[in-house]
């Protein structure tokens, strides 16, 4: 049996290739059901459907693998240093600096700041959840504010460092000798804390709902020393032969011509 007012899908043999022709092409505008106007018009006057909607039209696109106007956003690499600075940082994960392993004292803290954490009031308490009944959280919130949690995350010992606000000369402060190693550009991926800072994400700020700053900032703080206690350091599999093959894959993507000779 069909959809109340959606007729059964009659099309003969060819008509998803006739769907695949001129009538669904689409000019540089990003794409419409309006666009497609064409289309439902021409099979309900051949009589190949009763009626036609929104839904079952961009459905049969899906599935006669029509994607108009697909796109990603990417983020290409910039740094001309790129390469050397991400190995720095990938040869400290497998505890070497400079050619030489570390010694068991020495310590790689990957550090970043996970700006604005809104505190979001709810204007009804949320319900818990209830067998066959997830939480519920109202809709409408009121913000009281917003906070930049700095966390520093011991690599090799899997602790973590938290602070409210953060900055390079209380670091060298706390550690005298500690030296700076920086990302390139567009390369957080290769910070572990930022896995980190997910799995913070996930499990104590999701749903958002904090009636104050005070009462954000404890939750922050409770969740980072629970963590460390059952927290393993990550299992980092990337490695400098992994950022080559990267690196060289996205080349040929950008100078496909240049790498086919």
């Amino acid at each position: 049996m069909s959809r109340s007012g959606v007729g059964p899908r009659k099309e003969p043999p060819g008509a998803s290739g006739e769907g695949a022709g001129s009538e669904t092409a689409v000019g540089d505008e990003r794409a419409s059901t309006r666009e497609f106007a064409p289309l439902p018009l021409h099979r309900l006057r051949h009589g190949l459907v009763a009626s036609i909607g929104d839904t079952t039209l961009w459905r049969w696109l899906r599935e006669d693998a029509i994607r108009p106007r697909p796109h990603r956003s990417w983020i290409f690499p910039r740094d001309p240093a790129f390469e050397p600075k991400a190995a720095r940082v990938l040869d400290l994960y497998e505890g070497r600096w400079q050619g030489r392993p570390l010694a068991a004292q020495d310590c790689v803290l990957s550090t970043n700041e996970k700006t604005s954490i809104q505190a979001r009031k709810r204007i009804h308490r949320t319900a818990p959840p209830a067998p066959g009944r997830p939480m519920r959280v109202e809709h409408e919130c009121q913000r009281t504010g917003a906070w930049a949690h700095f966390a520093a995350w011991d690599v090799r010992r899997a602790k973590i460092h938290g602070r409210s606000k953060c900055c390079a000369a209380r670091l060298r402060e706390r550690w005298p000798t500690i030296i700076g190693v920086h990302t390139p550009v567009h390369a957080s991926w290769l910070n572990q804390v930022e896995i980190y800072f997910s799995v913070l994400q996930r499990k104590a700020l999701t749903p958002n709902d904090f009636a104050s700053l005070g009462e954000l900032e404890e939750r922050l703080f409770a969740f980072g020393e629970r963590y460390e206690q059952v927290a393993n350091p990550f299992e980092w599999k990337f490695t400098r032969r992994d950022l080559r093959r990267l690196l060289r894959k996205l080349r040929e993507r950008e100078h496909p011509l240049a790498a086919a000779a």
